[in-house]
């Protein structure tokens, strides 16, 4: 029988976030997504409050060490709402690591399942190691000379970015000429290596799961991204400015689907693909896992996303009111995983 702990009715909750003044890394408009995430640490905020419980809010600069010590006695737990420190959205992993150092329970993944998440070369090779699909791939840190031995179509990436940075209609490339060009783009404005991958043509499917006890996670049907009046000269992908860009075309024009329109078994084996990876990466509390499933209703793993939009509009606030959580049970229940994650009542 598993031990149940004490019931908390309400908590102090700081929420933290970073703002980002200057890009370390990408172009002046991916501080769009930065701006999101100010945007929903208030959203996050508020309806916390409306829950009933005491908040406060922290901005996470370089000096989060000293910062958050300040805070030790006088909250119950930390809402980490970070994508990095400052301006360095590569120090995300930093924060739940100073977190756990000083005994202060946070939502969300530790400071490992994230920074695995933050290399999607890693990630790629850790969960193909366990047997889990995903697309041929290679990595450049200069601009090749050859032609790879991988076929077109591809799709480059920044190798250590989220948020779609660097995904814009030029990311598919068809020629060697193509891709030359992108890796050399990529190289150069996000100043860290390319990731390429072979294109698969299909669907942009994702899977959230909410919970700690790896035999009773909550995981969710998957949601689709579908597009609707595509430009010819546009790929129906997930690019920076189908998330961010309000007054783009392909904003405007791409809508979350839940659930995905896919047959059952294909649902069931993402299920079962995202409840594994979510295991074999040491996840807590919540994340979600992005896929391509192409004509055949093979599912690709693309990356994990362990500090995924929550916010009213996200295909995860959608999918968890089929657990009977509206948004402010959502984010009540974000917390209570993180209270009970700190007294260890789950052992994973």
């Amino acid at each position: 029988m598993k031990f149940q702990p004490p019931y908390v009715e309400k908590f102090k909750i700081l929420v933290i976030y970073n703002v980002v003044e200057k890009l370390l890394y990408g172009s002046e408009k991916d501080k769009m997504a930065e701006e999101d995430t100010v945007a929903q640490a208030r959203i996050v905020a508020e309806t916390l409050k409306e829950a009933g419980h005491t908040v406060f809010e922290m901005e996470v600069y370089d000096n989060f060490a000293e910062e958050i010590l300040q805070w030790k006695d006088k909250v119950d737990l930390v809402f980490n709402l970070t994508e990095g420190v400052g301006n360095d959205i590569l120090k995300a992993p930093y924060v739940p690591f100073i977190l756990e150092s000083v005994g202060m329970p946070f939502t969300g993944c530790g400071w490992e399942s994230i920074l695995l998440a933050l290399n999607k070369i890693k990630s790629k090779e850790f969960v193909s190691a366990y047997g889990v699909l995903t697309p041929d791939y290679r990595v450049y840190n200069e601009v090749p000379l050859t032609m790879p031995r991988i076929a077109f179509p591809l799709i480059v990436k920044p190798a250590l970015a989220e948020s779609s940075y660097g995904i814009d209609k030029n990311a598919v490339v068809h020629s060697f000429k193509q891709l030359a060009e992108r890796i050399q783009y990529v190289l150069e404005v996000y100043k860290m290596p390319a990731l390429v991958e072979s294109f698969i043509d299909g669907m942009d499917v994702s899977v959230a799961v909410l919970g700690n006890d790896y035999d009773n996670l909550n995981v969710m049907l998957p949601h689709a991204v579908v597009y609707k009046n595509l430009p010819h000269d546009e790929y129906p992908i997930q690019t920076f400015d189908s998330k961010f860009d309000t007054e783009s075309h392909l904003y405007k024009n791409s809508y979350v689907v839940y659930p995905a329109p896919l047959d059952s078994t294909t649902i069931e084996n993402l299920q079962a693909i995202a409840s594994k990876v979510y295991r074999i990466c040491g996840c807590s509390g919540y994340a979600r896992f992005d896929f391509r499933i192409d004509k055949n209703m093979n599912p690709y793993f693309l990356e994990l996303n362990t500090n995924p939009g929550i916010d009213p509009p996200t295909g995860f606030a959608r999918a968890v009111q089929d657990i009977g959580l509206d948004y402010k049970g959502f984010m009540d229940r974000i917390a209570r995983l993180a209270y009970e994650k700190k007294l260890s009542i789950y052992k994973n």
